[in-house]
């Protein structure tokens, strides 16, 4: 199967790149090695900027939970730093509904959309990409593209096949997502200021 554009990654960034290859009249495919309404860790925020640059759909909208008015910033040491703002800085999302949302918004442009689909390789011939090896449900299948883009996250297998990524050592953070009560009044307290923590 050969196909124009193929996109490695079903996060925000491998949906939009579908979505605006597939208006452009390309054929595109998308692929994500889990499934596309899959929990990821971070933090749920789309900044404003991105609010106002795309002309996001209704689908896309109801998956904004609450306005981002600052943020809270904790160090190992127990120091933080509060940051708020008394306009919203960006939506919070839930990263499972809102990739969901942007793939569907893909799909409905013409993209096709694979889940459960891992690429295994790259097929490379005189020195260009010019497509993936997948597995998915056992079988193994070979996939043609015009052009591959690798929207696949910081462990990009893309990337690390063709030697773009190194990893440094003394740049690597570790990240858990949790859920945490917090009163309503913190929640929603609007006044801009920055408030640190004594040492």
């Amino acid at each position: 199967m050969r196909y124009d554009v193929i996109v490695v990654g079903g996060g925000p960034a491998g949906a939009t790149a579908a979505r605006i290859t597939a208006e452009k009249g390309l054929s595109v495919l998308l692929l994500e090695k889990f499934k596309f309404d899959r929990e990821k860790a971070c933090g749920g925020v789309v900044q404003g900027i991105t609010l106002e640059r795309f002309d996001l759909p209704k689908k896309v909208k109801e998956t904004f939970e609450r306005n981002a008015m600052g943020a809270f910033l904790c160090a190992p040491s127990g120091n933080y730093v509060k940051v708020l703002s008394e306009e919203p800085l960006g939506k919070f999302v839930w990263r499972s509904r809102f990739d969901k949302a942007l793939v569907e918004w893909a799909h409905d442009k013409g993209a096709e959309t694979r889940e459960l689909t891992r690429v295994s390789d790259l097929i490379i011939k005189e020195g260009f990409v010019r497509g993936v090896v997948v597995k998915s449900k056992g079988k193994t299948e070979d996939l043609e593209a015009g052009v591959v883009i690798g929207a696949d996250g910081f462990y990009s297998f893309v990337a690390r096949r063709l030697g773009l990524l190194q990893t440094k050592l003394d740049r690597i953070a570790a990240q858990y997502s949790f859920h945490m009560a917090m009163p309503e009044r913190e929640v929603n307290y609007h006044p801009l200021k920055r408030v640190a923590s004594p040492r």
